[in-house]
């Protein structure tokens, strides 16, 4: 797919459509956070933020296809990492320490993509 066809695709999403995908997930964050086992309602809200984030966080690269995708194969982790980890013994500084490190290593991980990505159109 060539950069044009990216643009096409991806180029019309606007912050307002955000900000309505993020007000449509917030019931099932609030719903994790409430109905969910404890702890682990609390580790889908902050692979949720993370996820959400990026998109903010890389405004450019939202754009591109590759970033999707990668978005969505980082969210199919984090489901499997919610689901197979016991979150009931995890205590609330865990979480804060958790939330930090999973934006920065999704972050940083989207980020070496950026690099590889814009190396390989060059």
């Amino acid at each position: 797919m060539s950069d044009d066809q990216d643009d096409e695709i991806f180029g019309t999403v606007t912050h307002e459509q955000g900000c309505v995908v993020g007000a449509a997930l917030a019931p099932f964050v609030l719903f994790a956070l409430f109905w969910l086992p404890a702890g682990q309602g609390q580790a889908v809200a902050v692979s949720v933020l993370s996820i959400v984030l990026m998109p903010f966080v890389f405004s450019p690269l939202r754009k591109r296809t590759w970033f999707w995708v990668a978005l969505l194969i980082i969210a199919a982790f984090h489901v499997a990492a919610v689901t197979a980890i016991d979150w009931h013994h995890a205590e609330r500084s865990t979480f804060k320490l958790a939330m930090w490190l999973d934006v920065i290593l999704v972050g940083g991980l989207i980020w070496l993509l950026g690099k590889v990505m814009s190396r390989q159109r060059t």
